[in-house]
């Protein structure tokens, strides 16, 4: 499966606050969209990069690669305004497709040419948030955001409905809150530092000072964490290669001992494709259990595309705040 790796937007929602009239550039709403999409993207990383176990894990049902298309692919936008469902219903949050979009701009005090620009830069809709039911969340607990966060992006891979009655099953607030009491690090001091700074205004210059610090760290946290998963997989390899030739050693035996061939063959293959992870799926969620390899494979891509965009990141961002210390002379 094609994986989309494109973090560049990070990059693009910076820059956003950059063209604020005057010095400042006041996080409120735009501060509350830019913690959606980094809680966004932080639960992917914990997601795909959790331990690998026998149980069924998020990433055994829901493809990763999807989840990241869909926090590339939605703008979220925030309003002080109620947020209404498709049932009438004052939600958090809501996701809006295109077509929805279109259609109901006005309700949501759009113009028409204002959700047209939406569109074009995010082919996959519009995630509408209420500032402040999203302040309440976050005043309650960072595990009942981090669940709004994974719902809507759900909507918008088309696996859950407007109420969560699919997702909220299994994935509660009890859920995130063991996710978050395990998250690395670097997740924890990330979003709560994101979140407990959402209301200040801050200059330009404080802004990109900020995401440089938080660059460097996340660099720093994918170098190491590539070389470990590089290790496992290598690991995982040899330990696949010396089953691979014990099967081998097994077949020329009775080849050499009976002077026939047993057919079919076809059942050590399978044995061994399906222990290397050359299988896909054609289901959008499944409840099978992905194969180590695949997983250290999936993670190992990972890093290494995403270590390459926050270095491209970082080094724009430098550019960037060099260019406002010129204007400001």
């Amino acid at each position: 499966m094609k994986r989309l790796v494109c973090l560049l937007f990070l990059l693009l929602l910076s820059i956003k606050s950059f063209g604020a009239e005057g010095g400042e550039s006041g996080n409120g709403g735009d501060g509350i969209s830019f913690l959606f999409t980094s809680t966004a993207l932080r639960l992917h990383r914990e997601f795909l990069m959790e331990n690998y176990e026998m149980r069924i894990q998020t990433r055994d049902v829901v493809p990763m690669d999807l989840f990241l298309m869909a926090i590339n692919g939605t703008k979220v936008v925030s309003t002080d305004e109620d947020v209404i469902d498709n049932q009438g219903q004052i939600q958090t949050a809501v996701y809006l497709s295109p077509n929805e979009l279109i259609t109901n701009f006005a309700k949501y005090s759009m113009t028409l040419e204002e959700a047209s620009r939406i569109i074009e830069t995010a082919e996959l809709g519009v995630i509408i948030l209420n500032r402040e039911r999203i302040m309440q969340e976050l005043s309650i607990g960072m595990n009942v955001f981090l669940g709004t966060v994974f719902h809507e992006y759900l909507r918008v891979m088309g696996i859950d409905d407007d109420n969560y009655k699919v997702s909220s099953i299994v994935y509660n607030e009890e859920f995130f809150q063991r996710l978050y009491r395990k998250s690395s690090r670097v997740t924890k001091d990330t979003l709560e530092a994101l979140a407990g700074t959402i209301e200040i205004a801050k200059s330009k210059i404080e802004f990109v000072d900020e995401e440089l610090a938080r660059l460097r760290v996340m660099i720093e946290e994918d170098a190491d964490d590539l070389e470990k998963t590089l290790n496992r997989k290598l690991a995982k390899a040899r330990k696949l290669r010396k089953q691979m030739n014990r099967e081998f050693n097994k077949f020329a035996e009775m080849v050499g001992s009976t002077g026939m061939v047993p057919m079919p063959f076809g059942s050590y293959r399978r044995k061994v494709s399906k222990a290397m992870g050359n299988y896909v799926s054609e289901q959008p969620v499944s409840e099978t259990k992905r194969e180590q390899y695949q997983v250290l494979a999936d993670q190992a891509r990972f890093l290494m595309v995403n270590l390459k965009i926050s270095r491209d990141n970082y080094i724009e961002l430098r550019e960037k705040r060099h260019e406002i210390i010129m204007e400001s002379l």
